[in-house]
């Protein structure tokens, strides 16, 4: 966790403006209204929750890079491991005392926030997000109505990894893989032979 600097309490319309570029993960909480012109100058103050313990020092080097890149906002970095997240979460929302910003990981979890209202449209801080070169998959998935809700992050591709000749020694065409989860758990089944320890794939 680092000690944040800030005198003046970020709301999380701000905090988001100013960081999610730079910060990435899933914009949750209740957003209050935009900091006040006179504040404008001030350093603003907010926190972001890590749910990653074991990318905690490859973290540590994006929160130097975030601290010494800009001299807007002091951020206060708390490491809420994932299997708490979505307790602590719906509590401090419950509380009003939502962090600012977090990375909530998959998403079951995003859409469970984004759907009941507690995240914020990151198009309408920034206009240009949906532009940007995101997987078009990836990008829907934390979308609704044309909109985003999350920045997604470690989204990554998946594929299909299989052995040809176990297609072929089972009687089927090593060139039309399974489509569907269903497909792949039918061809499993014809591929698997227990007795001489060969299963599917």
């Amino acid at each position: 966790m680092i000690k944040t600097l800030g005198t003046h309490e970020l709301t999380r319309r701000s905090f988001i403006k100013s960081t999610a570029l730079v910060a990435g993960g899933a914009a949750v909480g209740t957003w209050a209204a935009p900091v006040p012109a006179a504040a404008a100058a001030e350093k603003l103050k907010g926190t972001f929750w890590f749910n990653q313990p074991f990318q905690l020092e490859a973290f540590n080097n994006v929160v130097e890079r975030f601290r010494t890149g800009q001299d807007k906002v002091d951020m206060e970095f708390v490491l809420v491991p994932q299997n708490e997240i979505s307790t602590k979460m719906t509590t401090a929302i419950a509380g009003d005392i939502a962090p600012s910003a977090a990375r909530l990981g998959g998403p079951v979890l995003n859409s469970l926030f984004i759907d009941r209202g507690h995240a914020v449209a990151l198009d309408d801080l920034e206009p240009e997000i949906s532009t940007y070169d995101w997987i078009p998959a990836v990008r829907e998935a934390v979308s609704r109505e044309g909109k985003m809700y999350a920045m997604p992050v470690n989204s990554g591709c998946m594929c299909l990894l299989y052995n040809k000749d176990l297609y072929e020694a089972s009687g089927l065409d090593p060139e039309k893989p399974p489509a569907t989860l269903y497909e792949l758990l039918e061809v499993a089944s014809q591929i698997a032979k227990p007795s001489e320890q060969i299963w599917g794939h």
